[in-house]
Formats: structure tokens, C-alpha cells, sequence
């Protein structure tokens, strides 16, 4: 029978009072549901838009929204401790011209480059028409310059970070995998003894010697990121050797749109404001200002100032381009325009003969007038190919290892020391006349200009308006744009998928973590099926003289949490050298005091007519149980089992105390070193979606018994 009558529910008061009812139940349902329905949107962001807390992340409507998320993890170089993303300098600044106060940016500083303001229109980033032919040809320029540089012209974006690596650095660990036979005792120990736990570890590509724009651009570049005084001779560890070899090779293979390139527009600029004693965010007009003052240097402004490729023709410019050359500014990116009687010269001086110079190069010049002997640029001493130096196999024991890594360390050696000297002489001695820099922004006007003639064709071309060669600049903007959109479907879908991806990768590859997970869910379930159902039976059926006690006993341990058990447990498991079993996570809680108090008081409630027809039936106490007394308390069952299933899916703390070695860790155990371990809250928010859904699909199987044994007889 209904608690609110048909006829009673047509007067105002008890329609109000229904109308109340359901708006609890509505707001119940909301605030229950709201959370879970946030925890699962923030799993489909990440740094850049974590913060915003939207059911709906604003990138899966807003492609402005979805431009700012790429260029921030494109041009990302990994996540700080508090799971922001930061930039290099060399980078935004660079594409961005912003004003930079420390060597890396937050997202929040660089909000505002994907919105429109007329107020700030240098500073705000602009959006295309990505159907524009002429936008399209700027880009399609630059992305065949970039599928033709060089390796050492480049670095790698797209790789992520912490334990979320990007397209580029599982790129890396794939080629790693083959080329070490998926043996990571192999890679260590090419490595020179490292750690890494695996392939695709994010550190793998961080230690490459020489990895990185701001290494790349350095002017001690032979140190490779050591100070080590053996490397300015040439004679580096094997270690070292095979890492950077395996890095080139990496590079040499990947598309365009991953190539970094590495132009010292902003360290000119940088080196010039510290000329003049300013910093790159004071005032863009005190800037100009103060250079045209000081040295005569004129520009409109800052994004103006490029780095010219020869000395410039102001002297008191053309002195501080010198200082910059020779103190700043890498060898690997210049070029020598003479100065060959020089470089003889200095070979003369230094080896004396020709033979001295091929023994100590590789080399096999007859004489010192040879071609090549001075090369026009810098001398690449990494081959294109592993091929290059030896057979092109995957090195499967440490054994092939150490036998490769002598021979190419013979091979390579010589051609470091060649680029060594020629870099020193050039940084060095060659007059700065003879010099040309030919960082990527230098290498693409170059490009342009033999490609279409002149500026007039460049600028008919790609509908601009360039006047002198020193104003092109590379389509960085446009080439960002271009890229999200052409992609904006497979983005989107990328991004709403990603975490979830990454949180399930890692799972299923940490050991036996779900296996572990399965055996101790289903020892638990079963025992408390078996032992709490039969335990409370025989309390409820047979009338023992110390029922009472037994149930004051359950009832006491419902009083104290169950940390308070974890100590005498954590003893009586250690004396029975249990440590790191199954059993350690399972006897504990072998018996439930509330299932059993429960399943007792349901017991009491059925008919005794019921048992005593089974008797007259000829039915023993089993099959009383099984046939009369189990299906009449089904609904209690399934609490107990999506309780027991709850508890012991979701266990930490016990689970991590009694199984401390790795290969029996438990999922809830990995999660926590996952948290730990990736510094991001849309992971972990990913992580817990992923988590809870075992435990929701068992409610969506017992919430119907539930219900139908429980709720369903209060209206009848």
C-alpha cells in the first residue's frame, strides 16, 4: 500500500508536499552524482586547464581553447613539481615575443596568446584563416625546410612529460625497444650503468648529452653537458658516445612536426637589452630607446630584432655581434665564408704534417691544399644511419653491447676531434668577416630566396610584405594554428582520451598488479560468502549458551576502526612468516564481525514454519540453508559482497605494509606510486575514474537484488 493515497494526492498540500520530495531527491541525486561527473571531466584535462573545473572542458567546443592546449604541450619541456608545464626561453619568446622573468613560463602567464584584444595586439596571439592559400604556402615552405635539416639544426617537441610521455619520446622508446632487443639490462648498460626501469621511461631522452635547444645552442657544445676537460680532446666515455649516436638516429627519422628548431633570435636580443642594462620585460619603448641611444641599433620593435647572419654593418653593432660570436654563440652554427689559409695554417702549426692531421682526424687528405680539409661548416661527426658504423642489428646482450660500442667510439672518435678544432678555430681565430651564422631562421631566408628569387617573389608568394631579407622570419604562429586546424577532430578525441590511456598503460604493464588485485578480491568475496553466511546460521538456528558473548564480541570489534587491528595483525602475520603472500592480505579479514551480526539478524527474522516443512521434507541443515534460508536473504548477501568487494579492492594502507616487494603489490599500491610519480591531477583524476568503475559495475549487478529484497516489500 502506497504511503501517499491516489485520492490524498489530489489536494495542493500533498502535491506541495511531493513536489518537496522530489526535490530533495533530485538535489541528493545531484550533489552525489556532480562530483564523479567533475572527477571525470578534470580526467580528460590537464595542466593547462585543470584549474577551471568545468563539467565540460571548454577545448571540446571552443577550437581557441583547443590552440592554446596544443602549443602548450608542443612547446612544454616537461611538468614542475606542482604539476605546471613550463617553457624554455628560447622557445615562446622566440615564436611569441613575450616577456619572460625567469628561464621558464606557467600557463597563466601566457593566457592570454589565443585571445583577440586591440589593446594588446603584440602580446595576444592572433588566429588564421586555415583555408588561405597564402597562409598554407608559408607553411608548407617552412615544413619542407624542416623535413631537410640536418640533425643538428633541431631539437624534439611533443614529448611530454613525467609519466605521460608524448607522441615523440614513445617514439624514442620504440626505436629503443628494437634496437636493444627489448632488453633493458642492454640499455643500462650501454647507458653506462643506469637504471631505467623501462623504455619509455621520461628521463631516457632528458640525460641524452647534448639533448635540447639550450644545449644545442651552446658555445661549449663538445662538453655535451659535462665539464668534463677530456671532452676538448676528443676523448669522451663510450657511453656518452652511444647515447648521443642513438639520440642523432632518433632525429635524423622523425617528421617535421616534431623538429624544434633552434634559431638565437632572443639570445641577440637578451644580450643586447643586458648591453644597455635592461631586461626583456621592461618597456618596449625604453628598450628601443635606450639601444638607439647607446649603440645606434634602430627598430620598431622588439619582434624586429633579428640576428644577422654577417657582421653588420654599424660599427658599433658589428662590435657587440662580434662579442656575441665569440662568447655566446655556438660553432655549430656558423660558416666559414675564408679564412682557409688561416685554418692551414693553424694545422701547420699544430701537427706539422698532413699524416699527423689524418691519424688524428680519420681522415685521408694527400696534402694540406686538399678540398676539405676546411670545411665551410662544422664537420658532422654523427652518421646518419647506425648502419653508418656497423651493421644495422639490434644489440641483444651486453656482450654485443660492449663489442659495438668500441667500434663505434673508434669510428666516431676522430670525427669529434675534427669538429672540436674546427669549431675552436673558428669561435676562436677566424676574423669575424669570414663568419656566418646560419641558425634556422638564417637557413630559412636562405631557403626562400633560392626557392623564389627575390623579396618580391617571396612576398607575391605568401602575400606578405617583407622589405629586406632581415625581416623574414619563419611562420611560427601559423604553423601552430595550421597544424590544430587540420587535426581538430583527431585533437579532441586525443586529448578526452589520453589519461585514461595512459592510467590503463600503466596498470596493465606494472607486473602482476591486476592479477594480484583479482585473487585477493576474489579470496575475500568467497570467504565472506562462506564463512559469515554459515557462522551466522548456526548462531541464529541452534540455541548455544554462549550466543550472547559471541555476539557481544562481533559488536565490540564494530566499536574500534580497523587500524587499530593493524598492529597485532601486522605481528601474528610476521610470526607466521606470511609476509609478501596472498594469505597476508587475506586472513585478517577472514571473518566479518558485521556481516556476520547482519546476517544473524536476518537469520532470526524468517519464519520458523519454513525450516520446519524442510525438516518434514527430510532436508538436513545444509540443504535447510541452501534451499530455505539463502534465497530469502539474497539482498543482505549482496551488500555484504559489494562491502567485502569495496574493502578489499580499495585496501592501501595493509596491502602496502604486508607485501612490500613489487611483484605483489596490489593495484590500489600502484595507483598510489602512480600519483607519486606523475605530479599531474588530471591523471590522477583519470586514475580514479578508472578505479572506481570495477566497483560500479558490481553495484549496477546487485543494486537490483538489492532493491527488490529491501525497498520493493515496504510497498506491498
Amino acid at each position: 500500500m502506497p504511503i501517499i493515497p491516489m485520492v490524498g494526492r489530489r489536494g495542493w498540500k500533498l502535491r506541495l508536499v511531493l513536489i518537496a520530495l522530489y526535490g530533495v531527491v533530485i538535489v541528493g541525486a545531484i550533489t552525489v552524482l556532480y562530483p564523479f561527473l567533475l572527477m571525470v571531466s578534470l580526467g580528460f584535462t590537464s595542466a593547462v586547464d585543470f584549474d577551471d573545473m568545468r563539467l565540460i572542458p571548454k577545448y571540446l567546443s571552443d577550437d581557441g581553447e583547443l590552440y592554446r592546449k596544443y602549443i602548450y604541450e608542443k612547446w612544454s619541456s616537461g611538468i614542475t613539481t606542482d604539476g605546471r608545464l613550463k617553457y624554455p626561453l628560447h622557445v615562446l619568446s622566440d615564436r611569441y615575443s613575450l616577456a619572460v622573468k625567469d628561464d621558464f613560463l606557467a600557463p597563466r602567464e601566457v593566457e592570454g596568446w589565443y585571445k583577440k584584444d586591440a589593446k594588446e595586439k603584440d602580446t595576444k596571439e592572433p588566429f588564421f584563416d586555415g583555408s588561405d592559400p597564402q597562409v598554407r604556402m608559408r607553411v608548407k615552405d617552412w615544413n619542407k625546410f624542416r623535413a631537410a635539416l640536418p640533425a643538428n639544426y633541431f631539437d624534439i617537441c611533443m614529448g611530454g612529460g613525467g609519466v605521460l610521455p608524448g607522441p615523440s619520446s614513445k617514439s624514442f622508446g620504440n626505436m629503443l625497444e628494437k634496437r636493444y632487443g627489448a632488453n633493458l639490462e642492454a640499455l643500462n648498460y650501454a647507458y653506462g650503468g643506469e637504471a631505467y626501469a623501462s623504455f619509455f621511461a621520461g628521463s631516457i631522452s632528458g640525460d641524452v648529452p647534448a639533448m635540447g635547444s639550450d644545449l644545442l645552442l651552446r658555445r661549449d657544445w663538445w662538453a655535451c653537458g659535462s665539464a668534463d676537460d677530456k671532452a676538448r680532446t676528443g676523448k669522451l666515455d663510450e657511453p656518452v658516445l652511444l647515447r648521443q649516436l642513438d639520440w642523432y638516429t632518433f632525429k635524423a627519422s622523425t617528421h617535421y612536426e616534431w623538429r624544434q628548431v633552434v634559431a638565437g633570435r632572443f639570445d641577440y636580443q637578451r644580450f643586447l637589452l643586458k648591453k644597455v642594462e635592461l631586461v626583456p620585460e621592461d618597456e618596449d619603448e625604453l628598450q628601443r630607446a635606450a639601444l638607439k641611444k647607446e649603440f645606434g641599433i634602430t627598430y620598431r620593435n622588439l619582434r624586429d630584432i633579428s640576428l644577422p647572419a654577417t657582421v653588420p654593418s654599424n660599427p658599433a653593432e658589428a662590435k657587440l655581434w662580434e662579442e656575441f660570436v665569440r662568447t655566446k654563440w655556438s660553432p655549430r652554427f656558423m660558416r666559414a665564408i675564408g679564412g682557409t689559409d688561416l685554418f692551414i695554417a693553424y694545422l701547420k702549426r699544430h701537427y706539422g704534417s698532413i699524416d699527423k692531421v689524418n691519424a688524428a682526424w680519420g681522415t685521408n687528405f694527400s696534402s694540406f691544399d686538399s678540398k676539405g680539409v676546411f670545411p665551410r661548416e662544422l664537420p658532422m661527426y654523427f652518421p646518419n644511419k647506425m648502419a653508418d658504423v656497423s651493421p644495422d642489428k639490434s644489440l641483444y646482450t651486453t656482450q654485443e653491447v660492449a663489442k659495438f660500442r668500441k667500434l663505434a667510439y673508434q669510428k666516431l672518435a676522430p670525427r669529434f676531434q675534427r669538429a672540436i678544432e674546427w669549431g675552436l678555430f673558428v669561435q676562436r681565430d677566424l676574423p669575424a668577416k669570414y663568419i656566418c651564422l646560419i641558425d634556422s631562421e638564417n637557413l630559412y631566408r636562405e631557403y626562400l630566396l633560392k626557392k623564389y628569387g627575390s623579396i618580391e617573389g617571396i612576398n607575391k608568394a605568401q602575400g606578405l610584405s617583407y622589405k629586406t631579407a632581415s625581416t623574414i622570419f619563419p611562420p611560427y604562429r601559423e604553423m601552430d594554428f595550421i597544424e590544430v586546424y587540420d587535426q581538430r577532430k583527431d585533437l579532441r578525441w586525443f586529448y578526452v582520451t589520453r589519461n585514461f590511456t595512459a592510467v590503463v598503460n600503466f596498470v596493465a604493464l606494472q607486473g602482476p598488479a591486476m592479477f594480484n588485485t583479482l585473487i585477493l578480491v576474489l579470496l575475500t568475496v568467497g570467504t565472506h560468502l562462506t564463512v559469515s553466511p554459515f557462522a551466522a546460521y548456526v548462531l541464529s538456528r541452534f540455541r548455544l549458551p554462549y550466543t550472547y558473548k559471541v555476539l557481544l564480541f562481533l559488536i565490540a570489534t564494530m566499536a574500534f576502526p580497523a587500524e587499530v587491528a593493524s598492529v597485532p595483525n601486522f605481528l601474528l602475520i610476521k610470526k607466521m612468516h606470511l609476509f609478501n603472500t596472498y594469505w597476508a592480505l587475506v586472513l585478517p579479514g577472514l571473518a566479518n564481525g558485521f556481516g556476520i551480526f547482519i546476517l544473524k539478524s536476518f537469520f532470526d527474522s524468517l519464519p520458523e514454519e519454513l525450516f520446519e516443512a524442510a525438516r518434514m521434507d527430510g532436508a538436513g541443515e545444509l540443504r535447510q540453508l541452501w534451499n530455505v534460508a539463502i534465497p530469502l536473504i539474497k539482498p543482505i548477501l549482496a551488500i555484504n559482497v559489494l562491502g567485502s568487494f569495496t574493502a578489499a579492492y580499495g585496501g592501501f594502507m595493509w596491502a602496502f605494509l604486508v607485501c612490500r616487494k613489487q611483484e605483489m603489490w596490489t593495484l590500489m599500491v600502484y595507483l598510489y606510486q602512480f600519483q607519486m610519480s606523475s605530479g599531474s591531477p588530471s591523471l590522477m583524476m583519470a586514475a580514479l575514474v578508472v578505479a572506481s568503475l570495477p566497483i560500479l559495475i558490481l553495484f549496477i549487478f546487485t543494486q537490483r537484488i538489492i532493491l527488490r529484497g529491501i525497498i520493493l516489500p515496504q510497498f506491498k
